[in-house]
């Protein structure tokens, strides 16, 4: 089973996400890495208005990993544009989505598009065992 962790990169949640995949990883599950793959590391770049190229083709590789995922983990680590849009591909091709919300979560969007949700990373270590 291979699993796909979103969450925010571009408002600073880069290292918190990375931690997460490299916690998964460590469990033993199959986990897509999309962080850093050829040179689509983004986390330093504020301002995209100029970078056209580079975000068709961030975000053209971003959706393909999203169909070769069985399963997503959305990791609510601030907000992220890219996530939301991962999220509504992934539900468009019938995909699980895993909310993983370890704060307060000050929006019903994440809710409303998830197929269920955990809070800590014991429940999420006991959700995907179900899989």
């Amino acid at each position: 089973m291979k699993i796909m962790v979103l969450g925010s990169i571009g408002y600073g949640g880069y290292t918190r996400l990375k931690e997460l995949i490299d916690f998964l990883a460590q469990k033993n599950f199959e986990v897509i890495n999309q962080l850093g793959k050829e040179g689509l590391d983004y986390s330093k770049i504020e301002d995209f208005r100029y970078k056209q190229s580079l975000s068709e083709k961030i975000v053209k590789t971003d959706l393909q990993l999203v169909h070769q995922a069985d399963l997503l983990v959305w990791f609510i680590n601030g907000p992220s544009f890219g996530a939301a849009f991962e999220v509504a591909e992934a539900r468009k091709l019938n995909i699980e989505v895993i909310l993983f919300a370890p704060e307060k979560v000050p929006t019903p969007w994440p809710f409303a598009w998830a197929s269920s949700y955990c809070y800590s990373k014991k429940e999420l270590l006991e959700k995907l065992s179900e899989f």
